[in-house]
């Protein structure tokens, strides 16, 4: 997915003089997708929501360096895969951490029907626990192609990986997801 020109205009003019109500554009636009994004990365959804804040912050503060940047989802993906992956590098020094499963879904339940509901909780939590057995690195390629629409050539270059190697990521992910979830609605089935 390309990055709409809507929002390289927006960047630009953020970078320049008329940059607060721009920026605040920029931010609408992008803040879920990075906050899924770095969930996928750490799990904890407050630490998240903080790495995702502070790479927003660090655009607002440099934002006379960025003019430049041609492809402002690029960019801010990177930083906030970058800002995890130093998470990790402190956290493990420090001490160890509780992982959750935080990750907010859009909420597709019909509030008339209770039981409707409760399957469509068990499916996301399913789906959820399917998710957190892939591989990280699978784990993104599949949130990132599947979830955000990118393209393979955007989650290679975000990943710093080749294209090659997130269509195998992408296989394996499918693959494995499908396995699980054979065994796990295998399992529902025998209990109920």
């Amino acid at each position: 997915m390309a990055c709409p020109v809507h929002i390289l205009s927006l960047w630009q003019r953020m970078c320049h003089d008329e940059g607060e109500k721009a920026y605040r554009m920029i931010f609408d636009y992008f803040y879920d997708r990075l906050l899924r994004f770095a969930i996928s990365y750490i799990s904890i959804r407050e630490e998240a929501e903080e790495i995702v804040l502070d790479v927003f912050v660090n655009v607002w503060l440099h934002r006379e360096k960025l003019k430049k940047i041609q492809s402002p989802d690029t960019y801010l993906f990177i930083s906030v895969r970058n800002r995890c992956l130093n998470y990790f590098r402190h956290s493990s020094r420090s001490s160890s951490y509780v992982v959750n499963d935080s990750g907010q879904a859009a909420d597709l339940t019909d509030r008339s029907d209770p039981q409707k509901e409760i399957e469509l909780k068990q499916l996301h939590t399913t789906l959820e626990n399917a998710m957190n057995q892939l591989p990280l690195q699978s784990r993104l390629v599949f949130k990132l192609i599947r979830e955000e629409k990118m393209t393979y050539k955007e989650v290679a270059e975000i990943l710093q990986i080749s294209v090659r190697t997130v269509e195998t990521h992408l296989q394996r992910a499918i693959q494995k997801l499908r396995v699980i979830l054979r065994e796990q609605i295998t399992e529902y089935n025998i209990r109920k």
